[in-house]
Parts: structure tokens; sequence; C-alpha cells
């Protein structure tokens, strides 16, 4: 999966102790509540993204805040061994009609939902120290966070040729033209509000599906031919600013008979059979992240409805009809 996760990081001043205080990041360890196991390699500073975090609306994301090292020098990655009575205290003027925060104060971490479609919403965190050791903080580090909207897919077909048109179908297109034809372009177009170029990936495949139909359309199973003409995989999803633009190929007439080609928006081929079709968002895997209590398998993986008039595209080749014979009744016929 993308390694997208984010880790704030603590600009308050240290002293020289600092450099001498070696910190563990230990492999993944579980943490009490809600929040996600994982790995120091699974996050990055939040300041590298300019200070922003981005969610799709009804999940939620975690950020953690790297404890002041002179006071907790037991911390090993992610929330162990922090100096009792310390707390870490998340603040936004967009709570509740924006975001919410599941943040337990004894820890360092905040679980981050996203209520309402935009952003930025701002939140505030500092680390506070117990009465024993002052009862002081600091101004504590702003972030932005952007709630993007839940995405969604829908694919059209290039009409080049002189193509008749049927009526839209419960899923797609249906066109239909006479003899061989040149390739079209397939349009996949993904709507994500709010996500921007730099962090839009998405997952989903195009399947070719070729087949002889008799004269009444009725398909010929022995001619049935599939396969991928677009697949992009969880771990290497499509990036673009626009729609996808992918070439069927030659569409001709197989076997001297009515050829029909079907293109079918589909799923990631590397989810599993059980997975419900569907695009997949880098910035929701994010997410997933959090669900699955750590890296999730692919089986957890969410999904999202394509646009449902939209993942079907059939282009129907037909064979030139072959005028036959002419016969009359002979010239020279006799009663």
């Amino acid at each position: 999966m993308n390694k997208i996760f984010f880790n704030l990081n603590q600009h308050a001043m240290k002293k020289s102790t600092f450099l001498k205080i070696a910190l563990t990041f230990a492999s993944a360890l579980f943490v009490s509540g809600a929040m996600a196991q994982g790995a120091a390699a699974d996050y990055s500073l939040i300041s590298a993204d300019a200070n922003a975090t981005y969610v799709t609306l009804g999940k939620a994301v975690p950020v953690y805040v790297k404890p002041d090292a002179i006071y907790n020098p037991g911390w090993v990655f992610p929330s162990t061994g922090l100096t009792a009575g310390f707390t870490w205290v998340f603040t936004s003027a967009a709570i509740p009609a924006n975001i919410t925060l599941n943040q337990p104060s004894s820890f360092n971490y905040a679980e981050i939902s996203g209520v309402t479609v935009g952003g930025p919403y701002a939140v505030n965190v500092y680390e506070k120290a117990p009465a024993a050791f002052g009862g002081c903080n600091d101004v504590g580090i702003d972030f932005n966070v952007f709630v993007t909207g839940k995405p969604t897919a829908a694919m059209t077909g290039g009409l080049v040729a002189s193509w008749i048109v049927d009526p839209v179908t419960a899923t797609g297109t249906t066109v239909h033209i006479c003899g061989d034809q040149a390739a079209e372009n397939l349009s996949v177009a993904i709507t994500e509000v709010g996500a921007p170029a730099a962090n839009a990936g998405y997952a989903y495949s195009i399947q070719e599906r070729s087949v002889n139909i008799d004269a009444a359309g009725v398909e010929i199973p022995a001619s049935i031919v599939t396969s991928l003409v677009a697949d992009h995989k969880t771990t290497a999803k499509y990036h673009g600013a626009g729609p996808e633009s992918v070439s069927t190929g030659a569409l001709s007439v197989l076997n001297l008979k009515r050829t029909k080609y079907t293109f079918t928006l589909l799923k990631a081929s590397d989810l599993p059979v059980l997975t419900t079709d569907g695009i997949v968002s880098a910035i929701s895997q994010k997410s997933d992240y959090v669900a699955a209590n750590g890296v999730p398998t692919l089986a957890q993986i969410t999904t999202y409805p394509f646009t449902t008039t939209s993942t079907t595209v059939e282009y129907i080749v037909n064979p030139t009809p072959i005028t036959g014979p002419v016969y009359h009744i002979a010239n020279a016929f006799a009663y």
C-alpha cells in the first residue's frame, strides 16, 4: 500500500540532552484503545506534506505526536513507555461540525474522522506536563485536515465511426456498425471531491470480452475470449489529473460472424473474489490502516461503487451481408 500516513513534528526547542537520547523505533506494537498497530516506516512527517492530512468522508485517519524525549526517555514507537501524567491535547474549532477526534489524552495520538467534505479544518495539538513537572505546555503544532468525498468512477466509450447507438441500459451503452473498425477510446472519469492531484490514486481494471453472436443476438459460448485492457492494482494505482483514456484495440469481425465486444469497469484484479466491486482510493486506503489495526490485507481494503449506469460499453461489429444469387422463372418456362 502507499505509505502516506503522517507523524507530527515536535518543534519545541530541545537542550543538548535531546541529542544524547536514543529513541528506539520498534516494530509493530498494539496500542490501547482504537488506534492502529503499525511500524515507524509507515508514517512520515506531516510538515513534509504542507502540514495537511486528507481523510475520506466517513472514514478515520491517525496522527501521532513525537513525545518530548527529555520527559519521555522510555518511549518506544508508537505509544509505549510514555511518562505517567503527560497528556496530549488536540483542539479544533471545526469540531463537531466538520471533523471528530477520538483522542485519549494520556496517549500521544488522535483518530480524526471526516464528517463534512471540505477544509481546511484547523487542528492544534500540544504536549502538557503534569503539575509535578510544572504543568506547562508550549503553543503546540498547527495542522489542517481536509475531508474528501467518497470516490466514484464511470466509463464511457468513444464513437469516432458512425455507430448506431441503442438506448442506454441499466449498466451502460451498446452500439452497432457494419464491418471491421479501427480502435475506439474508452474514458474512465473519476470523481473524488477535494482530492488534490498530488495525492489522488485509484485502483480498478477494465475487462474486454469478445464473443460471436447469432442473428438473434444469442451468444455462441465457444467463442468467448476475455482479457484485461487496463489493470491498476492496489499497489500500482492510476495517477492522473484527468480521465484515463484506454484504447479498445481493433474491433474486427471474428470467425466471419457478428462479434460483440464488451468492456466492463471492474475492481482491481488483485482484490479477492469476495470483495465488493468498485474503485479503491489512495486517500481512503489510509483509513483502511485504522480499520485493519495495521497494514490491511487485500480483503480489508474498501471499495466504492462505480456509477451504476456507466460500467459497460458494448461495440457490436457485423459482417457485411453478402448478396446471394438471383433466381427467376426461366424465360423459356412453358406450361
